[in-house]
This record gives C-alpha cells, sequence and structure tokens, in this order.
C-alpha cells in the first residue's frame, strides 16, 4: 500500500501533463480565467455571461497590455489563455474564432510601428496615411492576382486585419482619440464574397484626402 501511494503523486501529476497538453484544464484554473478578464467572483463558477461581453473584456486586457512595457507580454499571455480556457469550458463558437483569429496577430507596439511601416515618433494623421497608402496596395496587389475570388478575399481579410490591429494599438498607447474613432469607423469593415474589389479601396477608407482616387 505505501508503495502504491507513493507512486500516486507522479502518477497523478503525469495524468495532469497529459489533460494539459489535449488542451484541458482545472476547476481552479477557469476560476483564474474569469479573474484574469476582470469579471471572476470568488470561488463561484462563473456563468451568464455573453461572448461579446467576455471577448470585450479579453480585449480591454489586451488594450491595457500594449501600454505596459515590462510586463505587457505577459499579460498578454496570461489573457489569452483565459480567453481559451473560458472559450472551451463554455463551447462558444465566438470566442473559440477570436481565439484563432486575433491571439494570431500578437500584435505589439514594436510590431505595430513595424506593420504600417512607420517611425515611433510619427504624428496620427502619418499614421492614417500610412494605412490608407497600405489598404491601397494590397487591393491592387490581390486584383492583379488570377485567383479564386474566395481565396482572394480570405487572404485579403488577414492583412486587412493585421494592419487594423497594428493602428488600433498605436491608438492606445498613444492615447489618440483620432486614431480610436479612424479604426472604429474607417477600419472596420470586413470583407464578404459578393463584394467588388475593384471599388473596395475606396469604400474601405473613404475620405476626402484618400489615396484612393
Amino acid at each position: 500500500m505505501l508503495r502504491e501511494r507513493d507512486l500516486c503523486p507522479p502518477l497523478l501529476h503525469h495524468l495532469v501533463a497529459i489533460e494539459r497538453c489535449r488542451g484541458r484544464f482545472t476547476f481552479d484554473e477557469i476560476l483564474v480565467a474569469a479573474t484574469t478578464l476582470g469579471f471572476g467572483s470568488g470561488n463561484n463558477t462563473p456563468k451568464g455571461f455573453s461572448a461579446e461581453f467576455v471577448e470585450n473584456a479579453w480585449y480591454e486586457c489586451i488594450k491595457q497590455s500594449w501600454q505596459d512595457q515590462k510586463h505587457g507580454a505577459e499579460t498578454r499571455r496570461c489573457s489569452n489563455e483565459a480567453l481559451r480556457i473560458l472559450a472551451e469550458y463554455w463551447n462558444n463558437v465566438r470566442l473559440r474564432a477570436a481565439c484563432e483569429s486575433k491571439q494570431s496577430i500578437d500584435m505589439n507596439p514594436e510590431n505595430a510601428y513595424d506593420t504600417l511601416e512607420v517611425l515611433s515618433g510619427v504624428d496620427d494623421s502619418g499614421i492614417i496615411e500610412a494605412c490608407e497608402i497600405k489598404v491601397n496596395f494590397l487591393v491592387r496587389l490581390f486584383m492583379t492576382i488570377p485567383l479564386n475570388i474566395h481565396f482572394q478575399l480570405e487572404e485579403m481579410q488577414k492583412q486587412l486585419d493585421i494592419m487594423r490591429e497594428a493602428a488600433a494599438c498605436l491608438a492606445e498607447i498613444k492615447n489618440s482619440k483620432a486614431l480610436r474613432q479612424f479604426v472604429a469607423t474607417r477600419m472596420n469593415n470586413n470583407l464578404s464574397p459578393d463584394c467588388n474589389l475593384d471599388g473596395y479601396g475606396k469604400l474601405f477608407l473613404p475620405t476626402a484626402g484618400s489615396v484612393f482616387k
């Protein structure tokens, strides 16, 4: 019996490791996940929260991480893991999609400047102009590639999502109302199979000073 009891701890540890490899988690991890995203309540299992609420809570954590140079990366890692755990716990399609799409971008301030190809000291108008130029280039590039329309849209959407996240990141670290409005109103369009790529440039960023002519 003693030998069997002595074998239990490493055996249990091994089983826990296997479950973690399978993407499973403990009850305590569910509680920690909710607390990490800011809506945990003691020892009670989180419930009654909509997928939109949870996704917004997660994104607020991500935005806050962009302003924290010292602990930002760790905050993003913990927030992403919390979202994954809750998505699996609730078996929620929307939250799983958020895990797959937004987390794959993994934006941070340095990546944001590199993505938009601007210097860290650039002003809001320079960032907006950079977005317009890059979107214009992207649209024209995909228009010249003889690919299936659905593949074109899928790949374009991925690139547009990355640029949108980069602009959102810079809006937060600069605490810029103009950039936040720019992202919310002029970089919040999603492609659809019936959209017209030829006219999409003008549709995407319809401004008086747009590079789309």
